[in-house]
């Protein structure tokens, strides 16, 4: 499974003392070769300090492409959180005619399991519903599902077929508390559902609390760089952290999402995708940081047995795909690879507060270099320091205009409407719009019985639309 390598080899362990750590292992990070002490100290200059209100609100982003699997998150994330009536799920399902739909088969596991006549928490999900033959990449189908965040205060992006620990809303927020930046994002590559021993605590690998941790990047696609497999983490007693950004787990403030906002633009493009939102991400001042612990789990088995894959879905569409070589010269312009096609991205180009150059210098790269397989992001690997702003504006000033601002106003485009209703959410003009822009137009129904039958009855009327959902797994 790509993403996931742990070391359980006796032996392979550099001593390092003083520090503490999970049942008598110190914080470490395995390079490859050996463990090596993990570094948490930000240095002189602190990063923004957290600012959490006293009843924080989660916004869950899923996008799923044709997953029987969809249902089951849903289940999991009610089911499961501490606060279920302060969790807002956005879901962009790409379908066809006869699939399982999400929230129908989310209902269906409340009655059997649960024993349930009426379905629970519908009010806090919103469906965006697209066509499942115009598959154009995840970063194309994140960018619509960006739509649906509101005001909520923190922002969850999984795939569709994961499993969560009790109370994981609180459990992430603390976490992410625990960084001691505002400005912090959680994110690894997720491990498997089969290492998640416990409801309550999650995984303890080896007895010592191991996790994903990405150290290094390599060529991928069109020469685009992407990130390696992971190595591992263990026993830290908070986040650490890192250079890199997974799309399969993303924990942040919402401020984050409506700043780095997916790029509609990059259509096809599949490698890269994550390397280069954590760049855009630490230019903006965000630092990317690993968990301490497993909170969320992905079921790469079942997920991997289904054909139902976006780049194998132009026998379902009517349309001619994008080339994705155009996307990716428009990236490889952005990192200033060889190949690429430099042109103003706007608010999809990097920020102000840090340099590409700083970011290369911290991660022990230099993306001029051909083939880009930076193994020596290894040797920095958990002992990055926390890197100052650029930007004239104090981190001191911004904690306190984020504290003045905390939850006012509301910038989602989506109006209100009945809130016992499941929202249909269609792109019936989407062709006559800035795809960086579409219209939303919700359509409450009473019921989630009436789901498929509105969907297949709409989709027969309107116009074909392009856009994405994809369940991104890390198995080849």
């Amino acid at each position: 499974m790509r993403g996931v390598i742990l070391c359980v080899v006796l032996g392979c362990v550099v001593g390092i003392e003083g520090t503490p750590g999970v049942n008598g292992v110190p914080p470490s990070v395995y390079t490859g070769k050996r463990w090596v002490e993990a570094n948490f100290s930000d240095g002189e200059v602190k990063p923004p300090r957290p600012v959490v209100s006293g009843n924080p609100t989660v916004h869950v982003s899923i996008s799923s492409y044709r997953d029987d699997l969809c249902g089951r998150t849903l289940f999991e994330l009610f089911n499961f959180a501490k606060n279920p009536k302060n969790v807002k799920v956005g879901v962009v399902e790409q379908f066809l005619e006869g699939d399982t739909r999400c929230v129908e088969e989310y209902c269906k596991m409340m009655k059997e399991e649960k024993n349930l006549e009426e379905c629970p928490y519908t009010d806090r999900v919103d469906i965006l519903a697209l066509e499942a033959g115009e598959a154009q990449g995840p970063m194309h189908a994140r960018s619509f599902g960006g739509k649906l965040i509101g005001d909520e205060e923190f922002c969850l992006q999984i795939d569709s077929h994961i499993r969560a620990v009790q109370d994981w809303d609180s459990k992430l927020i603390e976490e992410w508390e625990s960084a001691e930046n505002e400005y912090a994002v959680l994110s690894t590559y997720v491990q498997k559902i089969e290492d998640m021993t416990s409801r309550d605590t999650g995984s303890n690998i080896n007895n010592w609390r191991e996790v994903p941790m990405m150290c290094s990047t390599v060529s991928g696609m069109y020469g685009m760089v992407r990130n390696n497999q992971a190595t591992a983490a263990r026993g830290l007693t908070r986040p650490l952290r890192s250079c890199y950004w997974g799309a399969g787990l993303s924990f942040a403030k919402c401020h984050m999402e409506k700043t780095v906002k997916h790029d509609p633009h990059s259509r096809g493009v599949f490698d890269g995708e994550e390397f280069t939102r954590a760049i855009r991400m630490w230019t903006n001042g965000y630092d990317m940081y690993v968990p301490s612990r497993g909170i969320i789990f992905h079921d790469y088995t079942k997920a991997q047995k289904s054909p139902k894959k976006w780049h194998s879905n132009a026998q379902h569409s009517s349309h001619e795909k994008a080339d994705p070589a155009i996307a990716y010269k428009r990236l490889k312009g952005l990192l200033g690879l060889e190949g690429g096609v430099v042109e103003d991205m706007g608010e999809y180009g990097f920020g102000s507060k840090r340099t590409k150059q700083q970011y290369e210098q911290l991660c022990a790269m230099d993306l001029s270099r051909s083939p880009r397989n930076f193994e020596e992001g290894k040797d920095v690997c958990g002992r990055l320091p926390w890197v100052p702003w650029n930007a004239a504006e104090s981190v001191e000033q911004h904690t306190v205009k984020l504290a003045e601002s905390q939850h006012n106003g509301n910038d989602n485009e989506i109006a209100k409407t009945d809130p016992t209703a499941v929202k249909i959410v269609t792109f019936a003009d989407a062709h006559r719009h800035s795809n960086s822009n579409p219209p939303i137009v919700p359509t409450p129904l009473k019921t989630a019985g009436f789901l498929l039958l509105i969907i297949v009855f709409a989709a027969s009327r309107l116009p074909r639309v392009r856009g994405f959902c994809i369940q991104r797994t890390r198995t080849e």
